[in-house]
């Protein structure tokens, strides 16, 4: 869950640097039951345990980070501290569970009744199509394919390609373009279209990354499947808020040294929580002092992009807290 141990090594820290379920060099068992909340913190005490650890500071980004956050409320006593990048927690507890809503705003009636998609059967009155969400995408059981067809492609269009000179999406409907190609209808021609086909394809790679970095990494979705283990993490996200009712209230509330780091670009913050200003508001709902730094023009993969300025931020924050 530490995307810098290099950094955090060097400087004088012990650095762990695990690979998540489902990822990399792990098993990645097919159920998305075996990705549940528990199976997940679980890994990361069991880490402690094989290590000889009783606590550590933990760092997480995207979903090792709401991994961390359900890490320091399910298993406080073995968190010193938590810095988080990108994805930042509500201060209070959704009533809802985030899938369902979504497809109650985002789905209409192409799909069946029991699908995991459409509630459209709820409206009749009201007939739309379905509506494309990258989460309810992942949803469906073929999703891994829909990126495996051109890992490179994919991975350039939603992580390491450079915007200078980006030719269009590949989803290019007649009469559709900006917003509605990137969030318009699910199917096209009856397939489902992944989100790195609804954005700018690159050309090239961004500044801030190399070649060699972008094959090793299309080289670990290489064999058969390797997609599908991140897109459990997705299919679990309701079932983890049935599991974990106690989460609702007061325990939201962090006693541990928070940090928090993100872009102000990141799609993460100014799509989903509102912008910098919404986040510091939840933020401080959740911890008494919480540490919020923003990179000003940065985005989603901070720590890729803005690596010196990330390590600066994270080593300040392990070092102040260290062994609190």
């Amino acid at each position: 869950m530490a995307p810098s141990a290099g950094a955090v090594h060097a400087a004088g820290f012990r650095g762990i640097a695990p690979d998540l379920r489902g990822f990399g060099g792990t098993d990645a068992p097919p159920s998305t039951a075996e990705y549940s909340v528990e199976k997940r913190t679980g890994d990361m005490a069991s880490l402690l345990d094989h290590l000889g650890l009783e606590t550590a500071q933990f760092v997480g980004h995207d979903h090792g980070a709401l991994t961390g956050w359900y890490l320091a409320m399910l298993r406080p006593e073995i968190v010193e501290s938590y810095f988080a990048m990108s994805v930042p927690m509500r201060a209070d507890r959704a009533r809802f569970p985030m899938l369902k809503m979504a497809r109650m705003l985002k789905f209409g009636d192409e799909t069946k009744e029991d699908s995991v998609y459409g509630w459209g059967h709820l409206t009749p009155w009201a007939p739309r199509p379905t509506q494309f969400m990258y989460m309810l995408h992942h949803q469906l059981a073929d999703s891994g394919c829909h990126y495996a067809e051109d890992t490179r492609a994919a991975q350039l269009a939603l992580q390491f390609g450079s915007q200078e000179d980006a030719e269009p999406p590949l989803f290019p409907p007649a009469g559709m373009s900006g917003d509605a190609v990137e969030w318009g209808p699910l199917y096209h021609d009856g397939v489902p279209v992944p989100f790195w086909k609804r954005v700018p394809q690159p050309t090239k790679l961004a500044p801030w990354v190399t070649e060699a970095e972008v094959a090793y990494v299309c080289g670990q979705y290489a064999s058969p499947g390797a997609w599908d283990g991140g897109m459990h993490w997705y299919r679990i996200i309701d079932q983890d808020h049935a599991d974990t009712p106690e989460l609702a209230g007061d325990r939201r509330k962090l006693e541990m040294p928070v940090g928090f780091l993100a872009g102000t670009e990141d799609m993460v913050i100014t799509r989903m929580f509102g912008g910098v200003e919404a986040v510091k508001k939840e933020l401080a709902g959740v911890s008494a002092a919480p540490d919020v730094t923003f990179l000003e023009g940065a985005g989603h993969w901070i720590q890729q992009e803005r690596p010196d300025e990330t390590n600066a931020a994270l080593l300040s924050f392990l070092e102040a807290n260290r062994d609190t």
